[in-house]
C-alpha cells in the first residue's frame, strides 16, 4: 500500500480510505491479502482493461488539439514494433523527424505476446506486425506498408555460396530463429516437407545474421533486413524458388486515434518512410 501511495503522491491513509470507498460502492473487496502482499480479486482484474481504456480516453481528451504543427508541437508517440521493423522502417522515420519535428519524441516498445491488448487497451499509438500473423487485429484500423520476401543467408565466405540455395537449406546446418513460436519461413519449410538440420536456434531475428560469420550455417530471413546488415554481418543472400510467400508489414491503431491530427501526421510520416523502403 505504501508503494501505491508514493506512486499516486498520496498519503497511505488517504489511499486506504479511497479503496474502502470503492469497496462499498462496488460491493467487492478489490484487494485481498496473500501472505505479505495484496492481490487484486477476479472482479478487480476484470475491471483493469476497462479502466485503462477510460483513462486513455480521458488523457486523449485533455491533450487533444484541433491542429498539429510538427515544427513546434511537443509530443511523444508510442510505437510497438519488432527489432526488424525498427531497423528497416522506423530508423527512416526517426531520421525524418530530426528536421521536420525536432520536439516530437518516439518511444519504441516490443510487441507483446498478447499484442491484441496493446491495441484494445490503447497502450500504443501504432503497432506494427505482418498482416499474415496479426489476423485478429483486422477489426482495428490499419494500413499496409510494404512487402518483404524471404531469402537464404550465409557467411560471405561459405564454401558453397554459389551452389543451389534450395539444396543448401536441406544439406547445410540450419540456423532457426523464432519469436513467440516458429518463424514464418520455418513453418513454410515444414509445410513443404523440406527437411532441415537445425544445429542452432535463437530467439532473436536480429541476432541471426550475425551468427553466420565463419560457419557453414544457413538461415532464411527477410530480404530487407539482410540487405541492411549485410556488410556488418559479413553475409550474402541468395533467392529461393521454394513456395515461401512474402509478408506484408502493416500498421494498426485504435479507432479513437483516427481523427487525431497529430496521429494523422504520424501515420503519413510512416507511410512516406514505407514508400522509400518499398522502392528500395
Amino acid at each position: 500500500m505504501s508503494r501505491a501511495a508514493t506512486a499516486l503522491s498520496m498519503s497511505q491513509p488517504a489511499v486506504s480510505s479511497a479503496i474502502n470507498r470503492l469497496r462499498r460502492i462496488l460491493g467487492d473487496p478489490l484487494l485481498v491479502r496473500t501472505g505479505r502482499t495484496l492481490r487484486p480479486t477476479p472482479f478487480a482484474e476484470a475491471l483493469k482493461p476497462r479502466i485503462r481504456s477510460i483513462l486513455a480516453e480521458i488523457e486523449q481528451t485533455l491533450t487533444a488539439r484541433p491542429t498539429f504543427d510538427p515544427a513546434t508541437d511537443d509530443r511523444t508517440f508510442r510505437l510497438a514494433a519488432t527489432d526488424y521493423l525498427a531497423m528497416v522502417l522506423l530508423r527512416r522515420v526517426v531520421e525524418s523527424l530530426t528536421n521536420l519535428a525536432p520536439r516530437v519524441r518516439i518511444v519504441v516498445s516490443p510487441v507483446a505476446q498478447d499484442y491484441g491488448s496493446q491495441l484494445s487497451e490503447d497502450k500504443e499509438d501504432l503497432l506494427f506486425l505482418p498482416a499474415e500473423i496479426a489476423t485478429e487485429l483486422n477489426s482495428f484500423p490499419g494500413m499496409p506498408l510494404f512487402l518483404d520476401r524471404f531469402v537464404l543467408a550465409m557467411w560471405s565466405g561459405h564454401p558453397r555460396r554459389d551452389d543451389d540455395p534450395n539444396r543448401l537449406v536441406s544439406e547445410e546446418p540450419y540456423l532457426s530463429w523464432r519469436a513467440h513460436g516458429p518463424s514464418s519461413p520455418d513453418r513454410h519449410l515444414e509445410r513443404l516437407d523440406v527437411p532441415v538440420r537445425t544445429e542452432m536456434s535463437t530467439e532473436s531475428l536480429m541476432t541471426a545474421p550475425f551468427l553466420l560469420r565463419g560457419t557453414r550455417l544457413v538461415t532464411v530471413i527477410h530480404e530487407r533486413l539482410a540487405a541492411a546488415v549485410a556488410d556488418a554481418a559479413d553475409i550474402v543472400t541468395r533467392p529461393l524458388s521454394l513456395d515461401i510467400p512474402p509478408i506484408t508489414q502493416r500498421m494498426f491503431w485504435h479507432s479513437r486515434r483516427t481523427e487525431d491530427r497529430g496521429h494523422q501526421w504520424l501515420r503519413s510520416t510512416v507511410l512516406s518512410a514505407a514508400e522509400e523502403v518499398q522502392i528500395g
